[in-house]
């Protein structure tokens, strides 16, 4: 029955009280694959747990992955090809891609950023879906069945956003754009 709410509501979960939405998502739906993949991955793919990546390289046409365990030790693994997954953990201040200073503006909440009700940062124009959004939307987030309900409030965002600002084209840009 929580599961179903949790899908059905994730816009009523947003107003719920922070501590008790940290606990759901921390407590509800971990991460897990679809029922379909087990027999396709199990005892056909070599799974490496309790490792974090500290870098990749390309050598020779191979990927050299180079692991830390959980008790400091290290591994190289050498391979075709590397599915890294599971486990993750947002953390704004882990997403270089974004200058420093947006990173200090924005305000969150054990790492995750804090999002109104249409899934925008408190940097205005910046916004968050996915696992990002999950403390603040709910655990379904996490996954593509929550994909829908971001897709639908982003786009409603953005439109609105676009009609207050409307972006006026040269007339010279004009001609091009219509030949």
């Amino acid at each position: 029955m929580r599961s179903r709410f949790f899908s059905d509501a994730p816009a009523l979960f947003h107003y719920l009280p922070e501590e008790f939405r940290l606990k759901v998502v921390r407590t509800t739906l971990g991460p897990s694959a679809g029922w379909f993949v087990k027999d396709k991955v199990m005892g056909r793919v070599p799974l490496v747990l309790g490792y974090s990546v500290e870098r990749a390289e390309i050598q020779d046409g191979k990927v050299h992955l180079h692991l830390r365990g959980l008790d400091g030790s290290t591994r190289e693994i050498v391979t075709e090809h590397v599915v890294a997954a599971t486990g993750y953990k947002v953390d704004t201040e882990r997403l270089k891609f974004l200058n420093a200073d947006i990173r200090a503006k924005l305000k969150c909440v054990k790492g995750t950023p804090v999002l109104s009700s249409n899934f925008e940062s408190t940097v205005p124009g910046l916004y968050f879906v996915g696992l990002a959004a999950a403390n603040s939307f709910g655990p379904v987030m996490r996954f593509a069945f929550g994909a829908g309900f971001a897709a639908r409030r982003v786009t409603q965002a953005m439109v609105k956003a676009v009609a207050r600002t409307p972006k006026k084209v040269p007339a010279s840009r004009m001609s091009t754009i219509t030949e």
